[in-house]
């Protein structure tokens, strides 16, 4: 039926979308201010969304599909 052809291509666009980031929290550190909590808020999050610092995936929870935070380590932001 086509409405239900129409939930299935909804479902799987909703499937494929990417996260998107809209901010960050804080915004800007400077190497020597310690290891803190990254709060990144967007869209499409997911439970298994993960936040990478230079390459290295960090701890991320999930909170909403538009709100996830990082434990960001201070050997991640460079001198």
């Amino acid at each position: 039926t086509p409405a239900l052809d129409n939930a299935i291509c909804q479902e799987k666009h909703r499937a494929l979308a990417l996260p998107l980031i809209s901010s960050l929290d804080p915004d800007s550190r400077s190497a020597g201010d310690g290891a803190f909590i990254l709060t990144v808020t967007g869209a499409n999050f997911t439970p298994g969304t993960k936040v990478s610092v230079n390459g290295k995936v960090r701890e991320t929870r999930f909170f909403t599909s538009t709100r996830i935070q990082a434990a960001v380590l201070a050997s991640d932001i460079p001198d």
